[in-house]
């Protein structure tokens, strides 16, 4: 969750093996009616399916039209996807290792794996 306007957003943000907003959810909030609470519509959160690293509001070079009266809850949602879906996602990586005859492709922190390869002294 992250602070809106009004009230604690709850969230839930989908990101793509590329990195790429699948869809954001609205699930909990206390936004005033008619102003933050527009942002469960699926209309307005359709914006975001697509976005990547550069997502932002219009007014500050994005593609996001705030809603109107309600651009702090517009933009604490913009800043959601970011710190809970885009850049988690960016820390993460698939990569695809062998050893011997065995390919292995899994998605976990880059130093976690390098650790884990140290171990077998690869």
């Amino acid at each position: 969750s992250i602070s809106g306007s009004q009230s604690m957003l709850a969230l839930a943000i989908g990101v793509d093996n590329d990195g790429a907003i699948t869809g954001v959810s609205v699930i909990d909030h206390g936004e005033t009616p008619g102003l933050g609470a527009k942002s469960t519509e699926a209309a307005w959160r359709a914006q975001f399916v697509g976005q990547t690293s550069g997502l932002a509001l219009d007014k500050k070079g994005g593609e996001v039209a705030p809603l109107t009266g309600a651009t702090i809850t517009s933009q604490a949602i913009v800043d959601a996807c970011h710190e809970k879906g885009i850049v988690p996602f960016a820390s993460h990586m698939l990569d695809t290792w062998s050893i011997g005859n065995v390919t292995m492709q899994f998605m976990m922190k880059r130093t976690l794996v390098m650790q884990f390869l140290q171990t077998l002294r690869l």
